[in-house]
């Protein structure tokens, strides 16, 4: 009896060893393996493919505690402003009215006199656009557009050659 116990375990042991190294995972199909047969936190990064996961595969598992609040901006107004002259509302600020009377020429109207103003391009919305041209005064007499009660303008301005010209584009502005 004690041989035939023997003789099972070595045959069960031996048919093991055999059937780890007989299936891959050239052997397994795809999609086969699916979340519920993978045990939680048994899986580590060289198991996943690069660039295959998304920020939604994470539900916040990732994230730390929140920080501290930081400083108060400096910002007295801001905006991001689409290419027809309107806001993108939720990234707005103290901007009373912005209109946009020509071809890439967009004039702001703030319920203060700002003491400086930096435009950057929207890479998405300004393709063309090489240089966005902010003035915090109105001068009709160097072409200003934007003339009036206005607190300022942005000309958006392509160069082709030797040619600028104005063009219609996205972009941010901070006012200080």
């Amino acid at each position: 009896m004690a041989v035939a116990l023997l003789a099972l375990f070595v045959a069960l042991g031996g048919s093991a060893v055999a059937a780890g190294t007989l299936i891959g995972s050239r052997d397994i199909a795809r999609g086969a393996v699916q979340s519920i047969h993978v045990r939680d936190g048994t899986l580590i990064g060289a198991d996943v493919k690069d660039q295959s996961l998304t920020p939604r595969d994470f539900r916040g598992s990732v994230r730390g505690p929140q920080g501290p609040q930081g400083v108060p901006g400096i910002a007295r107004a801001y905006a991001h402003v689409y290419r027809d002259g309107t806001l993108e509302n939720a990234a707005a600020k103290s901007i009373g009215r912005v209109t946009r009377p020509a071809t890439g020429t967009y004039c702001f109207y703030l319920p203060f006199k700002p003491a400086n103003a930096v435009a950057t391009l929207d890479a998405v919305r300004s393709a063309g656009i090489e240089t966005a041209k902010v003035s915090t005064r109105s001068d009709a007499s160097k072409g200003d557009t934007c003339t009036g009660a206005e607190s300022a303008s942005v000309s958006l301005v392509h160069t082709d050659g030797n040619r600028r010209t104005l063009k219609d584009g996205g972009f941010f502005i901070v006012f200080n």
